[in-house]
């Protein structure tokens, strides 16, 4: 199993490595899984409190920038192009601005879907590429359904979100805009991270603990304790520009 990794705003794809190193070694003992960081290409000021993860003198990245509107559709192109040459992944798994790209591209409802199923982490919803296009305009979607009175997001979703995050309820529309069958939806006590008490994440919706992705989210309730902070076209965090991601295979996380 192929899972495509995207960072959050000022942060790292070798951040986000550290960041989710618990949640892959959880998963991996499900499946195999093999897992691809893709960095965003814009260099961008640290994210609060993300140095106690990344030290002095190291660089942090955005994939758009939310005041330059083109950026923002050139990133869901660029995801959208990766994904097709260097895929198929069978799902994703994404923070905060991650999050909202991956959501974006997803709401395209492309066929057949980029993903088989998406694991949100502190996520808001997609930007309306209709608005951004014909008005220039930056609105979220404003409905939970499409035209067709589907959901935006039809694939099996989790999502995770944080109980004293400012964006909460940005983070909700997410949630509401993914297929309620096939939605899981977890709550830590904390605020616009990745959580470090696993034993505080609150389970919302037993009822879908059997995904169709195969998936059951109990392994949030496994992570180690690890050091957590909050929070176009990628890069190799190991090259110096251009394709492929980087890999690391699932099992090595121990």
């Amino acid at each position: 199993m192929r899972i495509l990794c995207l960072h959050g705003m000022g942060t790292s794809s070798k951040i986000f490595q550290v960041q989710t190193a618990a949640i892959r070694s959880a998963l991996s003992k499900s499946f195999s899984a093999t897992f691809d960081f893709v960095e965003g290409a814009i260099e961008w000021p640290a994210a609060p409190g993300i140095n106690l993860i990344a030290g002095p003198n190291v660089e942090y990245f955005a994939y758009y920038d939310t005041d330059k509107y083109g950026s923002i559709i050139q990133a869901v192109d660029d995801l959208e192009e990766y994904v097709t040459s260097e895929g198929p992944f069978d799902g994703v798994l994404a923070f905060s601005q991650g999050a909202a790209l991956a959501a974006m591209l997803i709401a395209r409802d492309t066929f057949p879907s980029p993903f088989a199923f998406a694991v949100f982490i502190c996520g808001g919803p997609p930007f309306s590429e209709k608005e951004l296009k014909e008005t220039n305009t930056l609105r979220y979607c404003e409905n939970d359904l499409d035209k067709a009175g589907k959901p935006v997001l039809g694939i099996p979703t989790v999502h995770l979100v944080g109980a004293q995050d400012k964006d909460l309820e940005t983070c909700m529309k997410l949630v509401q805009m993914s297929r309620e069958e096939t939605r899981q939806f977890w709550e830590h006590p904390a605020g616009h991270e990745i959580p470090t008490a696993p034993r505080e994440t609150k389970h919302h919706g037993d009822r879908h603990d059997n995904s169709p992705t195969g998936i059951r989210c109990r392994f949030w309730l496994h992570r180690r304790p690890s050091h957590q902070g909050p929070g176009v076209r990628w890069r190799d965090p190991n090259l110096r520009s251009g394709f492929p991601s980087a890999q690391l295979q699932g099992d090595q996380d121990g």
